[in-house]
């Protein structure tokens, strides 16, 4: 029954990490996924519901599936639950219907700046905005402005 479970887990993973790649134009598309929401600041995540259990069950299922990939005999072991699976298609889902986090989180920003069409086209393959007003972004700037005048001076 376990191989069965985990099996079933792994194909599932497998559907939801390869919609991940194509939407992030990238792999692993799970791992892009988790970047994204661990690099969301918190002002923007507090708002969507459920934003840390989402994020703390896509660490814990991709720590599955890498113990299921790359550790011999893991597939013998009970560690999927028909509940994991579940949860991995509804996630699946969520992305399709955009009613995922990060689908969550755009809509949001989208609602509080317009937009032009053809950036709300790409919200699916982008990250939030960047603040660029905050302190190490100006700090940064203030830097190379800096160097690039010290470069020109000589």
């Amino acid at each position: 029954m376990a191989n069965a479970l985990n099996n079933a887990f792994f194909e599932s993973f497998k559907y939801l990490d390869q919609l991940c790649c194509d939407v992030y134009d990238s792999s692993p598309g799970v791992t892009c996924y988790i970047n994204d929401m661990k690099n969301t600041p918190w002002n923007y995540s507090r708002s969507i519901a459920n934003w840390d259990q989402d994020l703390r069950n896509l660490m814990r299922l991709r720590h599955f599936r890498n113990h299921l990939a790359h550790d011999p005999g893991a597939f013998d072991e009970a560690l999927c639950t028909q509940e994991d699976i579940d949860w991995i298609e509804n996630f699946h889902q969520r992305i399709l219907n955009q009613s995922d986090p990060i689908a969550l989180l755009h809509k949001q920003q989208s609602r509080s700046s317009p937009l032009s069409p053809s950036t709300s086209q790409n919200l699916n393959k982008s990250t939030p905005k960047t603040d660029w007003t905050s302190p190490f972004i100006i700090i940064c700037s203030v830097c190379i402005a800096a160097l690039l005048l010290v470069l020109l001076l000589h």
